[in-house]
């Protein structure tokens, strides 16, 4: 598996997040940009569900320490 980093992922978005709202962009590129954002948004909002009972376990676990 590719490892990269959270620090990279971040970075990445900033930086399509810059290009979104840079005027010196035309619409076709600031729509390229936001769309590579919303097809990550789409992605994280499609599995996070699954991860909803470890995290409630994690909480669970941290409250009884």
């Amino acid at each position: 598996m590719n490892r990269v980093s959270e620090q990279d992922i971040i970075s990445t978005l900033r930086g399509w997040s810059v290009e979104v709202e840079s005027p010196r962009n035309d619409g076709w590129t600031r729509y390229h940009y936001l769309d590579k954002i919303m097809k990550v948004k789409q992605y994280v909002d499609e599995h996070l569900s699954k991860y909803e009972k470890v995290q409630q376990e994690r909480s669970s676990n941290h409250k009884t320490h």
